[in-house]
């Protein structure tokens, strides 16, 4: 789940053909819910994940991954956000329980 927070929302797109649809995206989306930050599902420009105050990917092996750099350009501060720390956070706690 390619990801990017703006102004408080989780942009990421639809999962379809070219994103999985995985239980790390669904784990994500369900704990962004419970964070209370809109979720918007749609296709994003590459300047609108330039401009995000942090960016992330999701997968099986990784969770969730802060992206740090777009093509050699600093997302955000150039640090891990807090959004995908925390994230990463409560899928490890939501592993732990299940």
């Amino acid at each position: 789940m390619p990801g990017s927070s703006d102004a408080g929302k989780l942009v990421t797109r639809h999962a379809d053909h070219a994103i999985l649809h995985g239980i790390t995206r669904s784990v994500v989306l369900d704990a962004v819910k419970e964070q209370n930050i809109a979720v918007e599902q749609r296709a994003f420009t590459l300047d609108e994940a330039y401009k995000a105050r942090e960016a992330f990917i999701t997968s099986a092996s990784q969770i969730v991954l802060p992206v740090i750099r777009i093509n050699g350009r600093a997302v955000g501060d150039g640090k891990p956000g807090p959004i995908a720390i925390a994230l990463r956070e409560v899928f490890h706690r939501y592993a732990e329980a299940g």
